[in-house]
Parts: C-alpha cells; sequence; structure tokens
C-alpha cells in the first residue's frame, strides 16, 4: 500500500446516524490507499456549443456541472478480528440509506450527500486483508461547508446603566442577597443583515423562524426578490422556508403552507452569492419584527477539498 498524507481521510455518517471512519494513519482499522482520493473531488463539466454558420468558430449554447459519482478504492483493513471488520462494513454499505461523506485533506474537511450507487468487498485469500470500495452518487456535485451557520439574527446593544433599588427585603430562600442594581441591555432586531457566503458558487438555504408573541405577515427579501406569508402566527409557532427543496417548501408547525405565500413572493434564484448578501425580514406591524427569531440556514459550497 502506498503512503498518504496523515491528514487524509473519510468520516461516513449513514442516515440513520450510523458511522463509518476510514484513515490514512497506521494506527489500525481501515485505512486509505493514496490512489482511493484521486478524482474524488473533481467535478464533471458540460460544455455545449454549437457551429457558428456565417463565421468560424461556434457559440456557447450552455455549461454546467453535472451529478457526480465519488469512489473510495481499496480501503484496507489492518487490526483485530478482520472478518468481523468486513461483516460490519457489508452491514454498514446499506443502499437503503443515504450518506454524508466527510472528506479531511492536509487538515481541511468538507463533505457531500448521496445515494450508494455501488459497493464491493472482494473475497481475498484469507491471509489478505478485507477490503471495499464503494460509490455514492452525488446529485449536488460540490463540496460542502462543515459550517451550518446555525444562529439567531439579534444584537445584544449595551445601554446606559445605573443601579435600581431594590424594595425587596427580605433574601431569597437559600440565603442569598438580592441584587441592588442591574446591569441593562436591550436586543435589537432591526432585520437587516448581512450574510457572507464564503464559497466558491451559489449556495441555496434554509430560512427558519420562530415567534415569540403574535405576528402578522412576515416577509423575507434577498436582493430584489421576496418570499411573504400571509398568516397570523402565535407565541411558539414555526416557519420553515426550504430553497434547498425542488421544488421549494413552506411549512408551518410542520404542515405544508406554499399557499399561505403572496402572490408576489418569488422562489428562482433564491441562493447567496460568494461574498455579502443583504438579508431582510419585516412583518406588516414593523414593531413585531423583534418578536421574530430567524436564521438563515446554508452550507457555503466548493469545487473542492
Amino acid at each position: 500500500m502506498k503512503s498518504v498524507t496523515k491528514e487524509t481521510g473519510f468520516h461516513i455518517v449513514r442516515s440513520d446516524g450510523a458511522t463509518f471512519d476510514i484513515s490514512a494513519t497506521a494506527s489500525g482499522g481501515w485505512m486509505v490507499p493514496a490512489d482511493a482520493v484521486e478524482g474524488f473531488c473533481t467535478l464533471d463539466l458540460s460544455v455545449v456549443t454549437s457551429e457558428n454558420v456565417l463565421t468560424d468558430g461556434s457559440s456557447l449554447i450552455s455549461k454546467r456541472v453535472n451529478e457526480r459519482d465519488r469512489t473510495v478504492k481499496e480501503a484496507r483493513y489492518f487490526g483485530a478480528n478482520p472478518d468481523q471488520a468486513r461483516a460490519d462494513a457489508v452491514s454498514f454499505f446499506n443502499p437503503k440509506f443515504s450518506f454524508e461523506v466527510h472528506a479531511t485533506y492536509r487538515g481541511r474537511t468538507r463533505w457531500c450527500r448521496g445515494e450508494l450507487y455501488a459497493f464491493e468487498s472482494a473475497w481475498n485469500h484469507v491471509n489478505v486483508p478485507p477490503a471495499i470500495t464503494f460509490t455514492v452518487l452525488c446529485c449536488d456535485p460540490f463540496m460542502l461547508d462543515e459550517n451550518g451557520n446555525d444562529h439567531f439574527f439579534t444584537d445584544a446593544v449595551p445601554m446606559f446603566g445605573f443601579p435600581y433599588v431594590s424594595h425587596v427585603r427580605k433574601a431569597r430562600a437559600d440565603g442569598a442577597k438580592l441584587p441592588v442594581g442591574s446591569p441593562v441591555s436591550k436586543l435589537v432586531f432591526d432585520g437587516e443583515n448581512t450574510i457572507f457566503n464564503g464559497g466558491d458558487v451559489d449556495a441555496p438555504f434554509v430560512i427558519a423562524c420562530t415567534f415569540d408573541h403574535e405576528t402578522k405577515d412576515p416577509v423575507f427579501t434577498l436582493g430584489s426578490r421576496l418570499v411573504k406569508v400571509v398568516y397570523t402566527f402565535q407565541t411558539d409557532d414555526a416557519l420553515r422556508i426550504d430553497f434547498t427543496a425542488s421544488p421549494p417548501e413552506v411549512t408551518i408547525n410542520g404542515q405544508n403552507a406554499i399557499q399561505k405565500c403572496s402572490r408576489d413572493s418569488s422562489f428562482v434564484d433564491m441562493t447567496l452569492k460568494p461574498g455579502d448578501n443583504v438579508f431582510y425580514y419585516d412583518c406588516a406591524e414593523g414593531y413585531e419584527r423583534e418578536y421574530m427569531r430567524v436564521k438563515l440556514l446554508f452550507n457555503a459550497r466548493y469545487l473542492g477539498v
């Protein structure tokens, strides 16, 4: 087996949560040879042209990045009980599940999601370590960032503070003294946010919003496009707008609600461009915006690792 850079390796997550690791270290277990990752992160490109009728050369008709087969070849097992290890691998790569493959190279990890397209575990001689080869078909061909950007759009702004005198004379039940003053800050929900996409290409996203109070007709704007949901939300309601789905999905408390979107809502080209993107959210009564807890979830997309 050829030597490889020690940073190289794969962490595979099945859709039911089961995991499988393939390392490049000599610590025992499943190990990946040097040529196992050749072409793993390359992209399949299609460029279509048409010959010009009156002049030389041709005209560009279309170009696209196609779906991608990603294969890990001849990962071998070096460790105790190889027969059981082979049986565990055969059981793990079950075509009834989907898979995420997290690839690490030179300290950087990115991942892809797909369906098991092929799997093989050869019948080697008993003295030869068992080996597996598998292929995952990725409909989204780009490699994804590990960071899902799972945070709310809120900012805490310090206010001018001064001691508030406590009129409660009794100590707490545990004997601790009550404070005679408190620091003051205020949460600001101005609705306007700059989202940075550090990837190489556009990234689709999901809007996840919960409500702390009754809020009417929330609207979400990215550039010149918007989605408005004509509905009065109550405390603890949850709204989810998924632009990663095809077609896009809108749910309220898990139930389909795309029919509640206004006629001027747009679901086309709702993606984050590389670099800064201005994202804005509001509602029918502007002051109710502070009751909206908004997350914009996305994984930056890259051309490789």
